[in-house]
């Protein structure tokens, strides 16, 4: 079967360069109240489409072009680990669990050919949904909650960083930033999973 791959070339030719592909989805989480086959479809897909579809296109796409250039960064938002088993978070939590398994995958795969996969996550509910409403006494983060390990993430200071999750409430800007990521790096979510590369 020949692939066309005309649409994520497509995505990268539009750009003069690319040196990090950072991928965020937001998709509202189906309670699954009574009759769990009701709307399940309806949810599924979309959600399928966007955590585990349309990341693995985008970072096939960004793979490619990263070969070429000898290096890269790929940064997957994903989300808290509660949400991998919690009840009523079926699709949404099934997905992002296997974002995550992909994340670890990935980041084994390339890691011979100088390109990073690594995982970050804002740490609790954000402001980013206008229409999100939180729960009683809880205090939404503010949507650029992400944006310091973002940026370290993106940066020559993350070099050798790969295969680790991070968690962007915990960034401490008082402290330098490779400590900073330290303390925001989160335990591995899978069982036997390998710790992860944190050289600095």
């Amino acid at each position: 079967m020949n692939e066309d791959k005309s649409g994520e070339k497509g995505s990268i030719d539009r750009r003069d360069f690319l040196k990090i592909s950072a991928y965020s989805t937001c998709l509202t989480t189906l309670a699954l109240h009574g009759n769990p086959s009701i709307g399940f479809a309806k949810e599924l897909y979309p959600s399928e489409r966007i955590n585990v579809i349309g990341t693995f296109f985008m970072t096939r796409a960004a793979v490619d072009h990263f070969l070429g250039q000898g290096k890269g960064k790929i940064i997957n938002i994903t989300t808290s680990v509660r949400h991998f088993y919690r009840k009523h978070e079926s699709p949404y939590g099934v997905t992002k669990a296997g974002l995550e398994a992909s994340t670890q995958i990935w980041a084994r795969d390339l890691e011979s050919k100088n390109i990073s996969v690594n995982s970050l996550l804002p740490g609790g509910s954000t402001d980013t949904d206008p229409n999100r409403q939180g729960k009683p006494g809880e205090v939404l983060l503010a949507g650029d909650i992400m944006n310091p390990l973002l940026i370290w993430l993106a940066s020559t200071q993350s070099d050798g960083v790969t295969g680790c999750r991070f968690v962007g409430n915990k960034w401490d800007s008082l402290l330098p930033p490779v400590q900073a990521a330290q303390a925001a790096r989160e335990e591995p979510v899978f069982r036997d999973q390998p710790l992860g590369t944190f050289t600095h």
